[in-house]
């Protein structure tokens, strides 16, 4: 019985040692699967919407790659709105780069093109409508839920080259999302056994029967006809992939999604060629293992946004 019980003793120590171990290193350094797993864990609440699968928790707050989160009264990253605030509002639609993952909400460039309207004289209150894990599908129906369109001057749309995902079945957190070493270690292992790389897997997404890419044309297709009933105005901005921007690699992506727009009768704009004169893309990056857009790109994001958004108010 204690030659049994030795190995089994020896592997529960050696396990709760790596736990510990795990949560001290990171403790001290930013992971980017850790933290994307709190971002679930501790803002992440169930939607009765089995298309959204979550809704962020109201009026919560939490440190997240280093920066603070507060999720307001609505369930967005954003200020606490007033009735009377501004004008009809502009909403800001997208994923994790819109939501401003691992940047302080000042440095967002949806806060940035705020106070350059303000500062315009334009009384414009934007809402960021940014959810991470959020695929095409998500953000829109979100979207349609949440707001009146009546209440709403337009809506950009931030567009990234994953938002073709399929959307996820809705499913509780696996019994191991408890342990920060197992999940690192199975992150890390689907990241090695994965088939190809990050650019092979984009490649997939936009095979013509892939039903993510269907889907999300679909879903832009609804968002566009919805607003156009209520006079408001759907804008698209493509953003660029990070992990190389000069030369960009996934022009021919970009121009297969501006086409499906151009046909459907939806504004837009690429914000690639913004980056073009970027020599080094890792100093966009908000940390080593993490292409999310930094300070730098959301301030170049920015510039790009606000002068295609002051045409429109020029006109």
């Amino acid at each position: 019985m204690q030659r049994i019980a030795s190995p089994v003793v020896i592997i529960i120590i050696t396990i709760i040692s790596l736990e510990l171990s795990t949560r001290v290193l990171c403790h001290y350094f930013l992971v980017f699967d850790i933290e994307m797993l709190r971002y679930s864990t501790s803002l992440k609440d169930y939607s009765d919407d089995n298309l959204i699968s979550f809704e962020h928790r109201k009026k919560k707050k939490e440190t997240l790659m280093g920066v603070d989160v507060s999720i307001n009264s609505k369930g967005l990253r954003d200020k606490e709105l007033k009735e009377d605030e501004g004008d009809k509002k502009i909403i800001f639609l997208g994923d994790s780069l819109t939501f401003g993952w691992g940047v302080e909400k000042d440095k967002v460039f949806e806060d940035i093109v705020e106070k350059k309207l303000w500062s315009y004289g334009k009384r414009v209150p934007i809402l960021n409508y940014g959810h991470c894990n959020f695929n095409t599908e998500q953000q829109v129906d979100l979207l349609l839920k949440k707001e009146n369109l009546s209440d709403i001057d337009s809506v950009f749309l931030f567009y990234f080259i994953n938002d073709a995902e399929k959307t996820p079945i809705k499913k509780k957190p696996p019994f191991y999302s408890q342990s920060l070493f197992i999940s690192l270690l199975r992150s890390r292992y689907n990241r090695i056994t994965g088939e190809g790389n990050y650019y092979d897997y984009y490649i997939k997404l936009y095979d013509e029967n892939q039903s993510g890419w269907i889907q999300t044309q679909n879903s832009i297709k609804k968002l566009h006809q919805s607003l156009k009933k209520k006079g408001v105005l759907l804008y698209v901005f493509l953003l660029p992939d990070l992990h190389q921007v000069s030369p960009y690699p996934f022009y021919k992506i970009h121009k297969q999604v501006s086409t499906f727009l151009s046909r459907e009768g939806v504004e837009w704009d690429d914000l690639t060629s913004e980056f073009k004169d970027v020599k080094n893309s890792k100093s966009l990056w908000v940390a080593l293992d993490d292409p999310h857009p930094n300070e730098k790109a959301h301030k170049i994001i920015a510039e790009g946004v606000f002068s295609k958004i002051k045409e429109r108010l020029r006109d």
